[in-house]
């Protein structure tokens, strides 16, 4: 049946997880849980989901979209408890930074002192001691995404599960601010997980930043050039950086 076929399919992949999961290096971690999401239309709700091989189906995030505006960025922790995400509502009230815990549900809301939008946000590669690095970007009066932000987000206890959103009030600091307008900013967390890849773009070139994970201090990758654009992959270790560039030999200054 097809319901058999699924579970077969299901039983095979993390299989191959498991088998390769013993590999001393590799461009990223694996994962534990299938993710993907279901769409009820005439409802008008979003709703992303994950599952496991011998696991019930998990909610990570429901989303109402006659309440609230799609979500623009969302980042799951590397242990994959928590997710972070942009909460806007349609009532017009400002924007909100929320980590939910997947497993039992409770939402926290993170409130910071800050100026513009929240444009982005990321979990770092980190999560000792139930202590998460969060990176997020926020726009100028242009609202373009323009500055990047560190904070750290310490979960409370989950003994109890419940259904209102908890307030957390966080320290929070811009650790880069893109000053030229023509350039915008976006941040992704590397494969590896050991990088926060800070990404600063324009129309004809850009320019690439590395964070190491829990840290403050940007990392230059390669200078700006006119008419050369790259991108940045990680591996596990911290020298393994990948870069893809649109052009090669003498069109590209040595660096």
């Amino acid at each position: 049946s097809l319901s058999e076929l699924q579970d077969e399919i299901i039983h095979s992949s993390n299989q191959y997880e498991v088998q390769n999961s013993s590999h001393e290096k590799t461009l990223g971690p694996l994962g534990k849980y299938w993710y993907y999401f279901k769409w009820y239309d005439k409802k008008g709700i979003m709703t992303y989901l994950r599952s496991s091989y011998g696991k019930e189906e998990e909610i990570v995030l429901e989303c109402n979209y006659h309440d609230i505006q799609p979500s623009t960025s969302m980042s799951l922790s590397v242990d994959e408890e928590y997710l972070v995400y942009i909460h806007t509502p349609l009532s017009g009230e400002k924007e909100e930074m929320r980590v939910r815990h997947i497993s039992t549900g409770n939402i926290y809301s993170l409130t910071m002192e800050r100026n513009g939008t929240i444009a982005q946000v990321e979990f770092g590669g980190d999560s000792d001691g139930g202590r998460y690095s969060i990176y997020y970007t926020t726009t100028n009066h242009l609202n373009q995404p323009s500055y990047v932000h560190y904070t750290s987000f310490t979960p409370p206890n989950h003994h109890s599960t419940t259904s209102n959103v908890t307030s957390l009030t966080i320290q929070s600091k811009c650790i880069y601010q893109e000053i030229n307008p023509q350039n915008v900013l976006d941040i992704s967390r590397s494969k590896g997980t050991k990088y926060i890849i800070l990404n600063s773009t324009s129309k004809t070139c850009n320019e690439v930043h590395l964070l190491l994970k829990g840290k403050e201090k940007t990392i230059l990758v390669r200078p700006r050039q006119e008419f050369v654009t790259y991108h940045v992959e990680c591996g596990t270790e911290e020298e393994d950086v990948i870069l893809l560039m649109n052009c090669t030999g003498r069109e590209v200054e040595e660096v």
